[in-house]
């Protein structure tokens, strides 16, 4: 039984396991390095001042950076300059040329970071005294790394969701000019999020601060307020060529798909549908955790995000 399994290209260790797949109804997946590459490419940056593409995919670091297919020099925009260094300062990923292709070490989100500054010909800088980090995790939903620069100003540098960022921000970068975060500000900025979200991209904050001397940098709350919002980065992870083929026969098999994943609901809907999923509905966590199983159940029905 098992070498004809094998004709067909499915191997197994147990037999029965066959019977259990093929009794299967719902797949759960995740997205991320499942239904995608897994290879972020910054494609699209929202900064105060307007939108800027981004050339190039992968992680070779070549590509032009635009503005309504106008190509510009980014010495020319500090507040570009200024997103692309506090993304590379928050920063634990690396980017090696090996055997003549470009590899990442780290975080592909990180990383996609760095080939950004790499692709603006950023000049390069001393090495920067580090302070303290405070790392990201599910529930801050963001990362600050704190550095003491060659001048003895002390920064703190911070990335993560939108939404958690723009909260604890209360200015905004827009050109060289440090200006008050308005309520109308942070409409636009949502507005940019939700833009950057429906084309598929995943929304990365990036905000920074000042502070006035090291006792400061010991309490994350005291470290992450009055942030200065530097703008939104928008990262491409491309669908792998194989999963349109996949959930079409899962489909025909009369399996239902679900798709779990971190990334915002927007976002999600997008990639879900450009793979060919097509979901009836996408359901939140905070959503998801008010819902019974009875309510659970009836959501689920379908194919959903």
């Amino acid at each position: 039984g098992i070498r004809a399994m094998v004709r067909r290209k499915a191997l197994l260790r147990r037999l029965q396991a066959a019977e259990g797949l093929g009794a299967a109804t719902v797949i759960c997946t995740d997205k991320t390095g499942t239904l995608t590459k897994n290879e972020m490419t910054v494609s699209r940056i929202w900064l105060p001042s307007g939108f800027i593409d981004v050339g190039g995919i992968g992680y070779e670091p070549i590509g032009d950076f635009s503005i309504d297919g106008n190509k510009i020099q980014c010495d020319e925009h500090p507040d570009l300059i200024g997103l692309l260094r506090a993304g590379s300062h928050c920063n634990h990923a690396t980017l090696n040329r090996i055997d003549h292709c470009w590899q990442p070490l780290g975080e592909p989100t990180e990383a996609a970071l760095i080939v950004a500054a790499k692709k603006a010909s950023m000049a390069s800088e001393p090495p920067p005294t580090a302070v303290t980090e405070f790392s990201f995790n599910s529930n801050r939903k963001c990362m600050t790394v704190v550095e003491t620069e060659t001048d003895g100003q002390i920064v703190a540098f911070c990335k993560g969701a939108p939404e958690v960022i723009l909260d604890r921000c209360t200015h905004w970068m827009e050109g060289e000019e440090w200006r008050d975060l308005t309520p109308d500000h942070r409409t636009r900025v949502q507005l940019a999020c939700k833009q950057l979200a429906s084309d598929g991209l995943r929304t990365l904050a990036v905000a920074q601060r000042r502070l006035a001397d090291r006792a400061a940098c010991n309490d994350v709350d005291t470290v992450e307020q009055k942030l200065t919002l530097l703008g939104v980065v928008g990262m491409l992870d491309p669908p792998r060529t194989e999963v349109p083929a996949a959930i079409e026969l899962t489909r025909t098999a009369g399996i239902q798909v679900i798709m779990i994943t971190g990334d915002a609901a927007t976002t999600a809907t997008a990639i879900a549908e450009s793979i060919g999923l097509h979901p009836e509905r996408t359901i939140e966590g905070r959503e998801m955790e008010k819902l019974n199983d009875a309510e659970l159940l009836r959501a689920l029905t379908g194919d959903v995000v």
